[in-house]
This record gives C-alpha cells, sequence and structure tokens, in this order.
C-alpha cells in the first residue's frame, strides 16, 4: 500500500499533477526510480517508482537549506572565507569560525540572535582550513579542533604528544 506523499507543511500533495505526475510517467516507462524535486524538503526527498507509487526517503539532519526563491541547496559545512572569519559554504544554522586573533574559537547566532560560543584563555592563531574543519595550534602540542554540523559546531583539544612523567 502507498502512503500518501505530504508536502513540507503536512498537506496531502496530488501525484496526478505536476512535477509527480510527469515523473510517475517516466518511472513507468524507464522502469527507474525518478526524483521529484517539487516535493523535496529540508529533511525528505521523494521518488516516483515504476509500480506507481511514491517513495520518500526521510533524513534525521537537515540535509537541504530553503533559498529564498522557495528552492532547495544541498548543505555544505565547507568553510569559506568571510570577512568576519569563516563560514559555512551552505548550512541551515549561522555560524561563524574566527580566523584567529580572537579568544573566541566559535560563534553559532540562533534564530531570535542569541548566540553560544566556545573560546580559549589566550588570543587564538588563524587556523588551517580543511573542509568544514578549523584547527588552531594553541600551544606546541595542543589543537584545538572546531568542527561544522548541520546544527551548529563541535569543539575538541587534541593533544598531540604524550606528556612527559
Amino acid at each position: 500500500m502507498a502512503v500518501p506523499a505530504l508536502s513540507q507543511s503536512g498537506e496531502q500533495t496530488d501525484p496526478t499533477t505536476g512535477d509527480a505526475a510527469s515523473a510517475l510517467s517516466k518511472a513507468a516507462d524507464t522502469g527507474e526510480q525518478v526524483h521529484i524535486e517539487g516535493l523535496d524538503d529540508e529533511f525528505s526527498t521523494t521518488f516516483a517508482n515504476p509500480d506507481g507509487t511514491l517513495t520518500t526517503r526521510i533524513s534525521e539532519g537537515q540535509q537541504r537549506v530553503a533559498d529564498s526563491d522557495g528552492t532547495y541547496s544541498a548543505v555544505d559545512l565547507a568553510l569559506k572565507r568571510s570577512t568576519s572569519g569563516w563560514v559555512p559554504k551552505n548550512s541551515p544554522v549561522h555560524i561563524r569560525i574566527s580566523g584567529g586573533g580572537s579568544r573566541t574559537a566559535a560563534t553559532m547566532t540562533q534564530a531570535d540572535g542569541s548566540k553560544n560560543g566556545v573560546g580559549w584563555p589566550s588570543k587564538l592563531p588563524a587556523p588551517t582550513i580543511r573542509g568544514g574543519v578549523a584547527t588552531f595550534r594553541v600551544a606546541a602540542a595542543e589543537r584545538l579542533v572546531v568542527s561544522t554540523t548541520a546544527t551548529g559546531f563541535t569543539a575538541h583539544v587534541v593533544l598531540t604528544k604524550r606528556s612527559a612523567r
């Protein structure tokens, strides 16, 4: 039994109109699943199946970000340079990673304007950036590693040498 497709707002959609109808037709013709972009939202992707049913895959984490025109683009947590440090290329949350010179390593700004962050007791050096990870060399054998996630960031201290006993 096929489950009716629901839009992001929870309204039942009509698979016989628009993108869904053409996708169902194409799936029947090709014998393969066809992606229906018009039914995507931040957490789910819907496909038309060759047997005339729809399959919706729902992700635990946000996979796409709504653009101003109502379309969706993939989450991309790789960091890019900004005027205030480093920011993810396309993230559902507002994160800023320090470019160095301050004691704040990372800040996440909530929708209400409140901020959460992680700092260090002394001014941070410029980080090394690799994808969505910023690594601050805070001491000869210590690294502060900040990683972007779809819900914010994580921060870890990594010791690169065993302590002398």
